[in-house]
């Protein structure tokens, strides 16, 4: 039995305060909400603001508890634009409208009347705000830039001054609220600083405490509010994109925070009869206990090992789950395993499973095993092929020692014999089929190998001479141009095609060809049924570096594609070609 140890080191915090994150609350899809922006709370209704550029312009909603929209503000102000920041002062709000260089503040009735502004230029800005808050007697608002003005500053609404001052913890202030003598703002990590709430004692103007976001790297916290009972933040959501209503409670007895440094497993290939095990590691970033109830393994490969639940997980500490992979055929095998636990903003943390498994010693496996190259004209050195790949699906080394076919008229293209294939790996061979003469044809590739279960593996091949007197616009071959790996492009159209003198020495020439996904290449002349690349060129190098023949229309097509005499001394013609585009 094979065992692979999974570890990562973590550093873990500690905080001394009891705010427990009670759960998660989803708001309504669309572009107003994924770029959802200032709050508030009033009267059982959360007021939210709008960033977006089109949805958030000169208006705001309101959600319940529950996030359904229950509400919503239309400002008669027809050059109002969308918002950063929102708050309530007792009977009308406030309004932070974000301009092209600047935030200004706009007092707004409940029936969308505006009934005064403020210019943040008049208060010694211009400035960018991140959020505001009324605290029964002014409005705080947020100035994350410019950095060197980075503060929370009080506005006497009446005199439209700045009247205090508190500093902040970095350059980014956000979403602003206030509870009783507490101010509270939250910290975006835009430039660094980070992404933590800070409860400020507005009297003395000393900072409390402070806790991080439920996600502290790169959640873009919003708007805040406070409700009376409960705290709510705005943020996108962990691991996620868009916003979401994160729900606090000051006075529980912290969180849990689920951490598995994992999302996916990919267990070494292992052999059909053993097994490989993983052990992956279960962290607590939080404060409070996290219990695991139960984990669910799918995919009847993967299993884990015995586990008495619930597990009880202190803050700052982990334990160790065991999963293992018993494959029973060759085959690539995927499952999942679900952590289920207390953590309300990760209930439920899937890591995704995988794992190939193999057979014991060299395998040797050919796909397919038999080939019909059809009816192949000979009158002038007709020419097909097929391709079948030879497949290791052992768990050593498979060593091909030979390949031959008894008849002349069959040859194949492989590695130089002998080669060898690790474990999984798949070599292609190319076989053709050059038929001399009228009739059929029948034989067998053999393949020596140190297989011990089939040390002589076989394709057997079949084909069929043909010839009359072929009529005008008989289709001897076709090619269809493949789709080109460096661009979606889909346009494969042939836009250029002349012949060139004889490349593989079989008396016939060859075809050139040029198409509109970027291709150059020369096909076999002499094939039969389909045709086959001698060589390819590839025209799309990157997206600034990239052109063909017909791209823009910037040549004739055909002029564009010319056969020049051998240019380089090698006894072949040479193919030269004038592109659109930015080659």
């Amino acid at each position: 039995m094979k065992k692979f140890i999974l570890s990562i080191a973590l550093l873990l915090g500690s905080t001394n305060y009891s705010q427990t994150l009670l759960e998660t609350i989803d708001l309504p899809t669309g572009d107003f909400w994924n770029s959802a922006y200032g709050m508030v709370y009033d009267n059982s209704k959360y007021w939210i603001s709008s960033s977006h550029f089109q949805d958030g312009v000169g208006n705001f909603r309101a959600v319940d508890e529950t996030g359904v929209q229950v509400d919503q503000v239309i400002i008669n102000y027809p050059t109002m634009r969308a918002s950063q920041g929102l708050a309530f002062g007792g009977t009308d709000f406030w309004y932070v409208e974000r301009k092209t260089a600047r935030c200004d503040l706009f007092k707004v009735a409940p029936d969308g009347t505006v009934l005064d502004s403020i210019f943040t230029a008049s208060l010694g800005g211009p400035f960018y705000l991140g959020g505001a808050a009324w605290d029964g007697t002014g409005l705080w608002i947020s100035v994350y830039y410019p950095n060197d003005d980075a503060a929370l500053y009080k506005v006497d609404v009446t005199s439209k001054s700045i009247i205090d001052t508190i500093p902040t913890f970095g350059t980014q202030p956000a979403g602003i609220t206030i509870k009783g003598d507490t101010l509270f703002y939250v910290m975006d990590d835009f430039e660094g600083d980070d992404e933590k709430i800070y409860a400020v004692d507005l009297s003395t103007k000393d900072t409390l405490f402070s806790f991080p976001v439920p996600d502290p790297s790169g959640q873009a916290p919003k708007g805040l509010a406070w409700d009376g009972t409960y705290f709510w933040l705005l943020a996108e959501p962990v691991s996620g994109s868009g916003r979401q209503l994160f729900k606090y409670d000051f006075s529980g007895g912290g969180t849990p925070q689920i951490f598995v440094p994992v999302t996916s497993i990919i267990f070494p290939n292992t052999t059909v009869g053993d097994d490989t095990s993983v052990v992956v590691q279960i962290f607590n970033n939080g404060n409070a206990e996290l219990i695991v109830d139960s984990i669910n393994v799918n995919g009847n490969v993967f299993s884990l090992d015995s586990v008495s639940f619930p597990l009880q997980i202190l803050p700052g500490s982990s334990e160790n789950i065991t999963v293992r992979f018993t494959p029973n055929d060759y085959f690539y095998y995927q499952g999942n395993l679900n952590i289920y636990c207390n953590d309300p903003v990760d209930p439920v943390v899937q890591v995704s499973l995988s794992g190939q498994g193999v057979f014991s010693g060299p395998a040797i496996t050919l796909v397919p095993t038999s080939l019909n190259f059809g009816n192949v004209w000979i009158g002038e050195d007709g020419v097909a092929y097929r391709n079948f790949k030879i497949i290791n699906k052992g768990d050593q080394s498979l060593a091909i020692t030979g390949m031959h076919f008894n008849l002349p008229a069959f040859t194949f293209d492989s590695p130089s014999i002998p080669f060898q294939l690790a474990s999984t790996d798949t070599q292609q061979v190319t076989v053709y089929f050059y038929p001399t003469e009228e009739g059929s044809y029948n034989d067998t590739l053999k393949i020596s190998s140190n297989d011990p279960g089939n040390p002589l593996a076989k394709v057997t091949v079949t084909g069929n001479g043909a010839f009359s007197a072929y009529n005008s616009g008989y289709t001897f071959w076709n090619y269809q141009v493949p789709p080109n790996p460096n661009t979606s492009s889909t346009e494969y159209r042939v836009e250029g095609l002349k012949p060139i003198n004889d490349i593989t020495g079989d008396g016939i020439n060859e075809v050139i060809i040029s198409t509109d996904n970027y291709f150059t290449i020369c096909l076999d002349g002499s094939a039969s049924g389909s045709s086959f690349p001698i060589w390819t060129l590839n025209t799309y190098f990157n997206n600034s570096n990239a052109g063909s023949i017909g791209q823009s229309w910037d040549y004739g097509v055909q002029d564009a594609m010319q056969i020049a005499d051998d240019l380089n001394g090698d006894g072949f013609n040479d193919v030269v070609i004038g592109t659109g585009g930015s080659n």
